[in-house]
């Protein structure tokens, strides 16, 4: 039997952005992590998007999406206001303000799979509602591979539900505090929260450094790999959701764990050039490809053949 062709599904939030950062600001910019999810996986694989929008947005404001071919038949569409979110960068870029959150229908509405998403081959759990991820988990049962992010509150305000949610797990993509917060010893070293993330169900841990890059974390490996040197800070949000995306769809494709975190680095290294989704819809899979060298990929066997059996973007 010839395997099914991979699929990404991401579940999680669109929203409506407003970004006020030390190169400048911008209002209005789609976003929310599966945006940056969708369009990062679509540059190797078919993307389903799970989610929900509210009725007061224009028409227009998924083109983004549509144009790199993300399929939509999971976003729904309900009477409300769209999840809408609002941050100030400090002039350190370490730090950032939310001015706002507003979730909307996003906390308000049960989004469910469509066929299409159902049938997906790799499904990224991104951060927000704990439970329409575990909807997804239980619709979605053709996965091969799960891929959970999250974020501080999250882990702060619903660790046992993430814990309970790991056995589903393959691989976690954390920074170093959700990383100690949901292992249980925030000042235990990375390799140690590792093990106790494994135990618990998740045996992969992508620890998220930021402009450092990312540590990879398994049972048998414990590897560095460095962000992309001389890019223009622009707009860093986003980065850590188009890593995961772009990490995941190289998997779905092929690649060995550590090229498939090159080519998230490299894919995340676009986000940050452009405010919203304007710079990661400049990369293509040359010019990511170029980066990622940079990185260390080299054998990309896996790369080669879905651009030949892939629309170029």
């Amino acid at each position: 039997m010839t395997p099914r062709a991979p699929v990404v599904a991401v579940v999680g939030a669109l929203a409506l952005d407003e970004i006020q950062t030390p190169a400048g600001a911008a209002r209005d910019q789609l976003g929310g992590s599966c945006a940056y999810v969708a369009i990062a996986a679509s540059l190797l694989t078919p993307v389903e998007v799970i989610s929900v929008i509210g009725d007061d947005v224009p028409g227009d404001l998924l083109d983004p999406l549509r144009e790199r071919g993300v399929g939509l038949s999971s976003v729904r569409t309900a009477a409300g206001e769209t999840f809408r979110w609002g941050c100030r960068y400090h002039d350190d870029w370490e730090q950032r303000d939310t001015l706002y959150t507003r979730t909307g229908v996003f906390s308000q509405v049960v989004i469910e799979p469509h066929a299409s998403a159902q049938q997906a081959t790799h499904l990224l759990l991104t951060a927000g509602q704990t439970d329409q991820n575990k909807r997804a988990l239980t619709a979605c049962r053709q996965r091969r591979l799960t891929m959970l992010d999250t974020i501080e509150r999250e882990v702060v305000d619903e660790r046992a539900i993430l814990l309970g949610m790991l056995p589903h797990v393959d691989l976690l993509t954390l920074n170093e505090y959700e990383a100690g917060i949901l292992s249980g010893e925030p000042r235990a070293s990375a390799t140690r929260q590792q093990a106790l993330l494994a135990e618990a169900g998740a045996g992969k841990l992508l620890l998220k450094q930021g402009p450092r890059g990312a540590d990879v974390l398994t049972d048998t490996l414990t590897q560095h790999v460095a962000a992309v040197a001389g890019c223009t800070l622009v707009d860093p949000t986003g980065a850590g959701d188009s890593f995961g995306g772009a990490a995941l769809s190289a998997l779905a494709r092929g690649a060995p764990l550590i090229d498939a975190v090159r080519w998230g680095c490299a894919v995340a290294s676009f986000t940050i050039e452009g405010f919203g989704l304007q710079g990661l819809l400049r990369a293509t899979r040359e010019s990511v490809r170029e980066r990622a060298s940079a990185l260390g990929l080299s054998a990309t066997g896996w790369l080669e053949s879905s651009a030949r059996r892939e629309t170029p973007v």
